[in-house]
């Protein structure tokens, strides 16, 4: 199972929940808890947060190009992506101020930490180190927390590397999906960049 940022969330509930269904779990820029709570303070203040909800609310349309932004912020092919995304932000139409509204909601009051012991699934965590949402400590934290995981962090990538730095993100994958079940819950500190 393959989990990025807000989707990471759904993979480890799910993991956490489905233990005996889950055997490998790829958590992409995405934390436990994306507000800092006490033993937690790499992540976002529960008050930008907040103010990312208002922002939402006010001004949908400025604000999701802010939040395209962050995506590749400071990646090394930032502005290209930026340029890609933007042309297809409404493909699909906007997402309703409810969904929105619900997303923030579960991203301020999520704090899955807890659960972190019980994930039995081999888990390759990876990171951005340019990541302005997720920043590379608490990826770094949420493998240490795992049972079997392994960490990767990215070089030159923001929160979503497997656009930004797609080549280095498929040679992270590639070792973890190749072993055998029992062999990838080996925790083995890998880094790249």
């Amino acid at each position: 199972m393959l989990g990025w940022s807000l989707g990471g969330l759904v993979a480890l509930q799910w993991a956490s929940a489905r233990r005996d269904r889950i055997a490998r779990l790829i958590l992409v820029s995405t934390t436990p808890s994306f507000v800092t709570r006490g033993g937690w303070p790499d992540a976002m203040s529960p008050a930008a947060l907040g103010r990312f909800g208002d922002e939402l609310r006010v001004a949908l349309g400025l604000t999701l190009q802010r939040f395209l932004a962050l995506q590749v912020h400071g990646s090394d092919e930032g502005r290209r992506l930026l340029a890609q995304l933007r042309a297809r932000l409404t493909e699909r139409g906007l997402p309703s101020q409810a969904t929105l509204a619900d997303a923030i909601a579960l991203l301020m009051h999520a704090d899955l930490r807890p659960a972190l012991p019980r994930i039995g699934a081999a888990a390759l965590v990876i990171g951005g180190d340019r990541d302005a949402l997720v920043p590379l400590a608490a990826t770094r934290a949420l493998a240490d927390a795992l049972p079997s995981a392994t960490h990767v962090a990215i070089a030159g990538a923001a929160h979503a590397p497997f656009l930004s730095h797609r080549s280095a993100f498929l040679a992270a994958l590639a070792p973890f999906l190749s072993r055998g079940t029992a062999a990838a819950g080996r925790r083995v500190p890998v880094s790249h960049g």
